[in-house]
């Protein structure tokens, strides 16, 4: 038996935590049950503390009672644990507290003679004259940065740092650079406009923060680094930023987050970053006008290149004058290019775009050049190098499968000998996958791809929209795809931030937010809004996290008396609705916003009801409680047809069931097939929010083959028409065509994760995959058999160690991991072990599984 996977506050061995009480979990890869744990804690000042034995069967979310860490300290953390059987394990890990709030002698400082959109270096050299203890760097760069000592970089993350609402917090990172120092060392950073300098798109200046002078936007660029390095004698030497650094003007002499990147290699400074290089440095000052936002330590996985990707095609456009390249898959990011020797100054203009039309020329519509005024193109000026040059884009992304270059000099039909070659960096958080899913229906298993490939490509640091035309954090598309994406990455820390994101545009704009971060904010409606509960309540119920429902209830409190501002008699019908069904929004089939509108107010008052509960907040229950179902009586009152058992809506239909709030959930779900089958002819009918109710319930009720039916009919624009027109990723509107859209019609993104919101019930659903309590410590594996599935394995990496949820025709294996409690449920008989399960009133048959593994056979 061993201890893996301690975590404190959700990361693996975390550098600069914040101050508070740290959290701490870790997993038993054996099948044992925990009876004991003791967590020890030294620290390299020498302080010692000890929970002691403590009985408990908990590993998640376990705080030390009277533990407060001190700043600036590195802290090894001892888990011992004793199980049922007298067995023992001890693991080891360790965290690093974040500096103190008065810990900052390094100032914000900004090029005192800057480029607009022009990237800047920062350099200071020093020496070091002493045998290095150990060194550590706080640092942070608005808007993106890329952080260096003595001419290297420090790290293999990309668009640092993460954006936030950077009026409340500014991100920093914190960095062990021991093993970089030398006698004589020079630190420092190259920054690009990121979204914290973006004025460029949308054709206006209120996005950029900080701007003091319009002319000259470039004054939003700014840094600061604290190095702090320990000598073996005990000294300290600090290296801050102030204005005795130098800056210079990099090869980048145009960024932008939307737009694209400029670079000539012309203007390259190759030892810029050693210590005494002698080049035109210039000044620095104090920058006075950076936002008031506290540093703040940030531990979420940073972004990375996470793949790459070979293009698998080329054509010649316009006798020989343009090139595109099909990279075979959208993704966001950006391409490496590779150059071989060429004359100086010979310009290389990349284009990118997500189709192209019928000619095979790039259709740049649904990257947004109509929306943010800009398209999406990387300019590369060569140097002349005689070993060639290689480049790739460092301050912007973009979304494309295709890729047009002009300025080659020469050409061969040949692909794998053109002068120029270029690789798809795939840019996205470092999310680390805990689920996967695999099953005998093909085009499922080609949805759930699809689906993955753009979850990835839409999160840089927080759940975007779409990585081209608006790069947006619509808190409606984050909340619906939780669920989905919890199933599949670990997600704890990265929606940690994002909750902290819509908590401070909360205090910062006085409403919760339709985007955050950001400077693109507007008051939330009903299923956008609704994250400030929805995305707090599935931390706590997948994760353990309690501390996010006490920091957001506030809050959550005030989005509900906001939607009770918009009703009358009890009803509301504000908002957007159903967004981008199929059939439109404007179509009469589609579920009205009247009904959406007061469902999530029904959803939000269920889950505050829920949350007041587990917050002891016994004061705010009973009002709830009565409100809601005078919402109920007057929605039902309204929209409830007793002789039909429905709301006359798919979506409604589903969403009453879910929400336990009609009168026959069975018959209603009867009536939603009915309109499936008979009325609507399998056309799709429902959007992000109406499918992600619609799919499960119908599974739930033994409709799953009409549910996957109602997703791949061949006979209507679905998620089979899209798959079957080569699609890559999910795409914005499931209408579209890949190559040669009308020009008449409004092109949407082709890499847009809301349509795959409902896509969590293939572990939920399909496998049966459910939490009973919070972190998985008591769940349920209940699987919706189907006869278009006669097999699939589903395997889920929970807060206490692996869930495994097979099926083989009529045989199925479950794992369940240590330190939990599993209730495995079937509704036809079944055997374990040769024994029969029990069945219930409801004729269910079940049974309850201690941690192990099991074959149970039906």
């Amino acid at each position: 038996m061993n201890i893996y996977d301690i975590s404190v506050n959700y990361i693996k061995s975390p550098v600069g935590i914040k101050s508070g009480t740290p959290r701490f979990g870790w997993k038993l890869d054996s099948y044992a049950t925990q009876e004991y744990y003791e967590i020890r804690l030294c620290s390299d000042k020498g302080e010692n503390y000890t929970t002691g034995k403590i009985k408990s069967r908990l590993s998640d979310n376990i705080v030390c009672d009277g533990f407060t860490p001190t700043f600036r300290t590195l802290y090894t953390v001892r888990i011992t644990v004793w199980t049922e059987g007298k067995d023992t394990a001890t693991g080891l890990s360790s965290f690093e507290t974040a500096l103190p709030p008065d810990g900052w002698k390094a100032q914000w400082i900004k090029p005192k003679f800057p480029l607009r959109r022009w990237a800047m270096y920062f350099k200071r050299d020093f020496i070091a004259d002493k045998t290095v203890k150990k060194a550590k760097m706080y640092t942070s760069g608005l808007g993106y940065c890329e952080i260096y000592l003595n001419n290297q970089k420090i790290n293999n993350s990309c668009l640092e740092m993460p954006i936030t609402n950077y009026e409340i917090e500014i991100p920093y990172r914190t960095y062990d650079v021991t093993n970089f120092i030398q006698k004589e060392n020079a630190v420092g950073m190259l920054v690009g406009d990121g979204f914290y300098a973006q004025n460029i798109a949308w054709n206006n200046l209120f996005e950029a923060y900080g701007v003091v002078n319009i002319i000259n936007y470039s004054e939003n660029v700014c840094m600061i680094i604290q190095l702090e390095i320990e000598y073996t004698d005990g000294d300290i030497l600090y290296v801050c930023s102030n204005d005795t650094w130098k800056a210079l003007k990099s090869p980048i002499t145009l960024n932008n987050i939307y737009g694209g990147e400029n670079y000539d290699a012309r203007l390259e400074s190759p030892g810029w970053c050693l210590f005494g290089s002698k080049l035109p440095w210039e000044e620095t000052e104090i920058d006075s006008n950076v936002p008031a936002g506290t540093l703040t330590p940030c531990i979420m996985p940073p972004v990375r290149v996470l793949r790459e990707i070979n293009p698998i095609n080329m054509s010649c456009l316009q006798d020989a004058a343009l090139f595109v390249y099909d990279m075979g898959e959208n993704f966001a990011g950006v391409v490496e290019i590779n150059i071989p020797a060429c004359p100086a100054g010979t310009e290389i203009v990349m284009r990118f775009a997500e189709t192209i039309d019928e000619s095979g020329n790039l259709d740049m519509r649904s990257t947004g050049a109509f929306a943010t005024n800009v398209i999406q193109q990387d300019r590369y000026i060569t140097a002349g190098k005689k070993e060639g040059e290689i480049w790739s884009a460092r301050f912007t992304y973009h979304t494309f499968r295709y890729v047009e270059i002009s300025g080659l000099y020469k050409y061969d039909a040949d692909i794998t000998k053109l002068p120029v070659k270029i690789t798809g960096l795939a840019l996205g958080t470092d999310l680390e996958q805990t689920g996967n899913f695999e099953c005998s229906y093909d085009l499922l298993n080609r949805l759930q791809t699809v689906s993955l490939r753009t979850f990835l490509s839409n999160y840089h640091s927080y759940p975007e929209d779409c990585p081209g035309r608006e790069k947006c954090g619509w808190t409606g598309d984050a909340q619906l795809l939780s669920d989905t994406l919890i199933m599949n990455y670990d997600m704890a820390a990265s929606y940690e931030k994002y909750l902290n994101d819509i908590l401070s545009m909360y205090e910062l704009r006085g409403f919760i937010p339709m985007i955050t971060p950001g400077r693109r904010p507007a008051p939330g409606v009903p299923l956008w809004g609704i994250a400030s509960v929805i995305m707090p309540y599935n931390l706590y119920r997948y994760y353990g996290n309690i501390q996010i429902l006490e920091k957001s209830y506030d809050m959550m409190k005030a989005w509900e008396k906001n939607l009770e501002s918009h009703c009358e008699n009890y009803l509301s019908d504000w908002g957007f609705g159903d967004w981008i069904p199929p059939i439109g929004n404007d179509n009469i089939r589609r579920v009205p916003t009247s009904h959406t509108a007061t469902l999530a107010h029904i959803e939000t008052l269920t889950l505050l009801i829920k949350i007041a509960d587990i917050l002891g907040r016994a004061d705010d229950i009973s009002g709830y409680i009565q409100l809601k179902n005078a919402i109920i009586r007057a929605f039902n009152d309204k929209y409830y047809n007793p002789h039909t058992h429905d709301y006359g809506y798919q979506a409604t239909d589903a969403a009453a069931y879910m929400l336990d709030i009609c009168p026959d959930g069975q018959e209603v779900i009867r009536s939603a097939v009915n309109l499936i089958q008979n009325e609507d002819k399998y056309e799709m009918t429902t959007g992000i929010y109406g499918n992600k109710m619609l799919i499960p319930s119908l599974f739930e009720n033994s409709y799953g083959d009409i549910a996957l039916k109602l997703l791949f009919d061949k006979n209507h624009f679905n998620f089979r028409s899209m798959l079957e027109d080569n699609a890559t990723s999910i795409w914005e509107d499931l209408s579209m065509c890949h190559i040669g859209m009308p020009k008449d019609k409004h092109v949407s993104s082709y890499n847009h994760p809301m349509h795959g919101s409902f896509m969590y019930f293939v572990y939920s659903c399909i496998a049966g995959i459910q939490p009973l309590e919070p972190a998985f410590r008591k769940f349920k594996v209940s699987p919706k058999n189907t006869e278009l599935i006669t097999s699939y394995r589903a395997e889920f990496e929970s807060p206490y160690g692996k869930i495994v949820s097979e099926r083989k025709n009529k045989d199925y294996f479950i794992e369940v991991p240590s330190n939990t409690v599993c209730l495995f449920e079937l509704n036809v008989p079944a055997k374990i072990s040769g024994a029969l399960l029990q069945q219930n009133e409801n004729r269910i048959y079940s049974v309850w599984l201690n941690p192990g593994k099991y074959e149970i056979n039906s």
